[in-house]
């Protein structure tokens, strides 16, 4: 068997051990909070917030529209005294498709003055606005409620079967006003844990739906998570071995939200204590950190990344360096270019690349490999919890991916804090 097929099957393997840490860390000379998700102890993700921020993803609102924009569809909506935000209207852009505090015919289209329900759905992200959505969404561990898609439907990476159970879980007992969203979590709970968060999330989605419009503009319903709670909620009970904290407000927090939070009584919580030795020093977090953003990425092979960042899209190319130099073979292109497809795969999530993303891979003369190297891409994201598309590669040997924008990547995250 060919090295980079053994290679490819390992990229598969379920992955059963994952640790967080939460650490206090200097950012240019400023006090912020690194967290970091390993998989079978690898880093997967990174996160760099500026100690005491205030989170908005996914934060609902009372907004008041200022102005729409009919040339582009959407319409620019104020949050907070200095806080606006862009919704994008597209099919939704009357009444009935949101949660309204301005009392309209459920036909009549939004117009400025009008004040309505909103979350943010996209952070800020390099000079544009966050942006908004109508359809209110409530995550839990296992499902997530939502206002506007009435039916329900499935993560992609839940098998056949699982969905088959679950569906008849949840048909039974769905709310005329909410829609369900069936997480990958989902196939490791009960069906007892499935309707004792589905009633949680409903009395919550109902409490902000019916009392919300009666608040006052810029109220803010629903807080959001912050980022450690996000990660913590996202991994399997049984797969999360450990957190690891030197933050006693959040260790506290942790102890105090376990069963919201679903974590495993196997999950061990720890407060890291030693004034010798700072958590992110003995984690080497700035010598992770200071590689997650680095441009370059060396390969096993000898090979490397250059990932470059722009304005409009993300650019990879792969080089083969060393390795050419000792041969220059069909075998050895396709090694590089998939254990460079591994690594790329890994670098989206743990940079927090979004949007258009264009890879060039190292040339290969049988397109028959082209269309495994694409298959191959395709198993690799599917680890991602953003959803990531591979759309197609070109006769030139570029490979188009995209990824849903959410947030800032990690570089701008570092760059946040420069400022």
């Amino acid at each position: 068997m060919y090295r980079w097929r053994v290679l490819a099957e390992r990229s598969f393997d379920r992955i059963m051990n994952k640790e967080i840490v939460i650490a206090s860390m200097p950012v240019y000379e400023k006090p912020a909070v690194v967290i970091v998700l390993y998989e079978d102890r690898r880093p997967a993700e990174i996160f760099v917030n500026s100690r005491g921020k205030e989170e908005i993803l996914g934060g609902i609102y009372v907004g008041v529209i200022e102005k729409i924009q009919q040339n582009i569809n959407a319409a620019y909506v104020r949050i907070g005294k200095e806080l606006t935000a862009y919704l994008p209207l597209g099919e939704a852009d009357r009444a009935e498709d949101f949660v309204m505090k301005t009392k309209k015919d459920a036909q009549q289209k939004l117009r400025a003055g009008d004040e309505l329900l909103v979350q943010i759905s996209t952070d800020a992200l390099k000079t544009k606005l966050p942006c908004l959505t109508g359809n209110l969404s409530f995550p839990g561990k296992y499902i997530v409620l939502t206002t506007r898609m009435k039916k329900v439907s499935f993560s992609r990476k839940l098998d056949p079967e699982d969905k088959i159970r679950l569906r008849k879980v949840f048909t039974k007992r769905m709310h005329k006003d909410f829609g369900i969203i069936v997480r990958t979590n989902a196939a490791e709970a009960t069906e007892e844990q499935l309707k004792a968060e589905y009633e949680e999330l409903k009395e919550k989605a109902l409490e902000v739906c019916t009392y919300g419009p009666s608040r006052t503009v810029y109220s803010r319903l629903l807080a959001p998570l912050q980022d450690w709670e996000r990660v913590i909620r996202r991994c399997a009970s049984d797969e999360l071995k450990r957190i690891i904290t030197d933050i006693p407000d959040i260790y506290d927090s942790i102890c105090r939200k376990k069963a919201s939070m679903k974590l495993s009584e196997s999950t061990k919580t720890e407060l890291y204590q030693d004034k010798m030795l700072e958590l992110f020093r003995m984690k080497s977090l700035e010598t992770l950190v200071h590689k997650s953003t680095s441009k370059q990425v060396e390969l096993r092979s000898g090979g490397n990344l250059v990932i470059e960042e722009t304005e409009a899209f993300v650019v990879i190319d792969i080089n083969s360096g060393k390795y050419e130099s000792r041969r220059d073979t069909e075998e050895s292109r396709r090694l590089i270019n998939y254990e460079a497809a591994s690594m790329i795969a890994r670098q989206i999530r743990l940079r927090q690349l979004s949007g258009t993303i264009l890879v060039d891979f190292i040339n290969m003369n049988d397109r028959r490999w082209e269309k495994e190297l694409i298959d191959h891409m395709k198993k690799l994201v599917i680890a991602d919890p953003v959803r990531t598309t591979v759309v197609d590669i070109t006769p030139l040997s570029i490979m188009e991916i995209t990824r849903e924008k959410k947030r800032k990547s990690l570089k701008e995250q570092i760059r946040e804090l420069s400022n």
